[in-house]
């Protein structure tokens, strides 16, 4: 139900942008002067915005990430710990999981699985 409603949801603003970039390629195509005159929003939005410029200014992102760098790394340590032992004990718990991958990866090879 819920992939249901977000393929619509994905449907429909496909749709509307469809609708919008049909009816701007026409605009252009059978007014362009007018649509295209200097000075207007349009003329601006599409010509004088200079979006590589925004994309290029510098960012000096160095204090927050070294203000909080330890608290962060500690996080994704805790994190990867607490799945680690929630995954070791969910395989641990399954002995058909363990026989399966013995079959196929044979012992050593479901060993060095695990341990990985």
């Amino acid at each position: 139900m819920n992939d249901l409603v977000s393929a619509q949801t994905l449907r429909v603003v496909c749709q509307i942008a469809g609708v919008l970039g049909v009816a701007g390629g026409l605009g252009l195509l059978i007014v362009p002067r007018p649509m295209l005159r200097e000075g207007t929003r349009l003329w601006r939005w599409v010509f004088e915005i200079d979006l590589i410029q925004l994309l290029n200014s510098r960012r000096w992102i160095e204090r927050p990430v070294y203000r909080h760098h330890k608290a962060f790394g500690a996080t994704v340590i805790a994190a990867t710990l607490t799945f680690l032992v929630v995954s070791l004990r969910e395989l641990y718990s399954d002995p058909r999981l363990i026989h399966w991958m013995s079959e196929r990866l044979g012992s050593a090879g479901a060993r060095v699985a695990i341990v990985t």
